[in-house]
């Protein structure tokens, strides 16, 4: 009777060792189970094509004519500052969602000018800012985890200025494009193994 009791008491502590685990492994599962509906349901702006992949779980905005703010790029231009706004609403399933979302763009600053780019999905936001470089790639990127958001709100918002003293100045932000996955660990380790 002891042994049994014994053997009991081992099984109950290595179920309870193991129930994190379980536990870990089905939050992993419900994860990795979200996808990206087929097209958005509001966009502000058409200067954009979605390629969606097809487990629907990434995509890859591609923007033409050009998203993109400045400031004394061209003859006359006497504001010193310049901004444009792209919001976008994609629906989403699943339970969770963990995603990684990538803003590629192109900057450009002479002396005393700069700016930064932000962009945001649903209740958080990235911003980075620049100030004199010749002209560079840039990746803003931005995690987004959160329980049953329903649709992400991506919206970006560009910012190219000058300060008065630099009245010639002249600042560009290109954005190129926009990539979005819902699973990016699973594709790091799938890539790592290779």
């Amino acid at each position: 009777m002891t042994a049994v009791k014994t053997i009991g008491a081992a099984l109950g502590l290595l179920a309870f060792a193991l129930l994190p685990a379980g536990g870990a492994l089905a939050a992993q599962a419900s994860w990795s189970g979200a996808t990206f509906g087929d097209k958005p349901v509001f966009q502000s702006s058409d200067n954009f094509k979605i390629n969606l992949s097809d487990d629907k779980k990434a995509f890859t905005m591609n923007f033409n004519p050009a998203f993109e703010a400045a400031v004394g790029n061209t003859a006359g231009d006497t504001a010193l500052v310049g901004t444009n706004v792209l919001s976008v609403v994609i629906p989403v399933t699943g339970k969770e969602v963990n995603s990684l979302f990538v803003l590629t763009a192109s900057i450009t600053a002479e002396e005393g000018a700069g700016g930064m780019l932000m962009l945001k999905v649903n209740d958080q936001q990235t911003i980075t800012h620049f100030k004199k470089t010749d002209e560079k790639s840039v990746l803003v990127q931005l995690k987004y985890r959160a329980k049953n958001p329903g649709d992400i709100r991506l919206t970006v918002f560009l910012l190219a200025e000058r300060d008065a003293a630099h009245p010639k100045a002249a600042a560009l932000i290109h954005a190129l494009s926009i990539d979005a996955d819902l699973d990016p660990a699973n594709k790091k380790k799938k890539k790592d193994t290779k």
